[in-house]
């Protein structure tokens, strides 16, 4: 643990230097806490009801992770990001959205999918439809909420726009939330040695085929997700611009140290230029 913790704060400090939003990063106590909490909700997507095996649904022992439970793990992070924000960036308090409508935002984030099936967040897919079909879903959800929770879903909307554009600090909390909850049930996967992995064969994409040549190594004949998607976090798309305190990075590094006991060597390497 001892070991975990300083690494963190090695690597903090010189993630540090390669942004340029003002960072106020929990200690290493702190997220050792938080990323060992997150972690376990991760774990609790992966175990498998015991009615699903009774009642002769399906013979697995272990569960893969639903669009609802990655939505749990999402709320679990916005949460944990939320008590951190709040006593360190103003920008969501001035903003002035309330917990339930964050959460309510959390909840209803991937509700389309249920329609459309999970698109994979990978360049593969035509934005300009999916976001239209989100559009459809949502009117008619919307219109199933009592008269009385009419501004509740009016602001709840906006949030979510503002978390597809990136366009509000509360929506780039949420929307940073959502995608190192991928990160965090992947490497769930990899402790308990079950790692998704991607193939050259599987017919990646473009941004696939980048994140892989960067890869420290292969696993199975193939590249880990949860190596794949921090090199998105940190390279592919640069998705920590959007990380206003880093905390979202903070969780990502506390975690991947505690199940690999090690960082990434080709970000390592950003550290010496």
């Amino acid at each position: 643990m001892k070991g975990v913790k300083e690494k963190y704060c090695r690597i903090i400090f010189n993630e540090a230097t390669l942004t340029t939003n003002p960072w106020h990063t929990p200690s290493a106590d702190e997220m050792y806490g938080i990323a060992t909490q997150i972690g376990e909700i991760a774990e609790s997507a992966l175990v498998l009801r015991s009615y699903n095996n009774r009642y002769n649904l399906t013979k697995n022992e272990r569960a893969y992770e639903s669009v609802g439970a990655h939505t749990n793990i999402v709320s679990a992070i916005a949460d944990r990001a939320l008590g951190w924000y709040r006593q360190t960036d103003n920008r969501i308090l001035d903003e002035g959205y309330s917990y339930r409508e964050i959460m309510e935002a959390v909840r209803l984030h991937d509700l389309p999918e249920n329609l459309i099936g999970d698109i994979p967040d990978n360049d593969s897919h035509n934005e300009v439809d999916k976001r239209r079909n989100e559009k459809l879903f949502y009117d008619v959800l919307y219109r199933e909420y009592p008269p009385r929770d009419a501004e509740f879903i009016k602001r709840v909307a906006h949030l979510l726009d503002q978390m597809e554009d990136k366009s509000s600090s509360t929506g780039r909390l949420i929307y940073c939330a959502d995608k190192v909850a991928a990160v965090m049930v992947t490497l769930q996967y990899d402790l308990n040695e079950t790692p998704p992995v991607l193939r050259k064969c599987d017919h990646p994409s473009e941004r696939d085929f980048k994140e892989m040549s960067l890869c420290d190594k292969k696993v199975k004949k193939g590249y880990r997700a949860s190596e794949m998607w921090t090199i998105d976090w940190f390279k592919a798309r640069k998705l920590a611009q959007y990380d206003e305190t880093g905390f979202f990075t903070s969780l990502v590094i506390m975690r991947t140290l505690q199940v690999n006991g090690c960082w990434y060597h080709w970000r390592e390497n950003d550290y010496r230029r």
